[in-house]
């Protein structure tokens, strides 16, 4: 898979790899740990039930080590036209969550209280950390995963994968999430809400998104 190593590369930890909880995570061939992480703000109710799937995608992006490139703001990529558009219902761009989460929340604009709920989460991060992230979504034995010991863990699942986006792509259904990477750059869809689980419409979006990302 292009951009994202070989089975030549030499060994190494994953600088982060997404859990259902927090764990830490480091490079082999760095001391340093995690940065930039955040206790959880408080939500407002609307999106309560759903501020495990944020909180854990951005504290999956925000584990760094050094050399890593800063994450990118996501909003500066997508609109609320873009969303919209992907998953045919309109959206709003939730302001204040976006700003707790460090991604770009929308919420579906409804008056069911059902379908209010529906969330659709734009992350963007740059950098050794993102592209090792992946890896190890892939399964790929190039990356090891360490728990907040720091002793080895055993790997995620390899996830499906996803053709035509970027230098590759997976399928998260348990979450949902769609992830891929474009280089050094990992763009990361994920849905929240009853129901709200349009692989195809996240899939739209990404494919919209990535020739914007440099």
């Amino acid at each position: 898979m292009t951009g994202v190593g070989s089975p030549h590369v030499s060994r190494q930890k994953a600088d982060c790899v997404k859990e259902r909880a927090p764990r830490m995570c480091r490079s082999r061939s760095s001391t340093a740990g995690i940065t930039g992480q955040r206790s959880a703000p408080p939500y407002d109710r609307r999106v309560r039930r759903f501020a495990v799937v944020v909180l854990a995608l951005f504290l999956f992006a925000g584990c760094s080590s050094s050399g890593t490139k800063p994450q990118a703001d996501a909003c500066q990529y997508v609109t609320e036209g873009d969303v919209s558009t992907a998953f045919g219902f309109p959206v709003t761009r939730d302001v204040a969550l976006s700003a707790q989460s460090h991604q770009c929340v929308f919420h579906r604009s409804s008056t069911n209280a059902s379908d209010a709920l529906d969330l659709v989460s734009v992350n963007v991060a740059k950098g050794p950390a993102a592209v090792n992230a992946f890896k190890a979504l892939t399964g790929d034995p190039s990356v090891t995963v360490v728990d907040a010991s720091g002793s080895e863990a055993p790997p995620p699942p390899a996830h499906q994968g996803v053709p035509g986006l970027g230098d590759g792509a997976v399928w998260e259904p348990d979450l949902p999430q769609l992830v891929v990477i474009k280089g050094d750059t990992r763009l990361d869809v994920i849905l929240g809400g009853p129901g709200n689980t349009d692989q195809a419409a996240a899939t739209r979006l990404a494919a919209a998104l990535l020739p914007r990302l440099t």
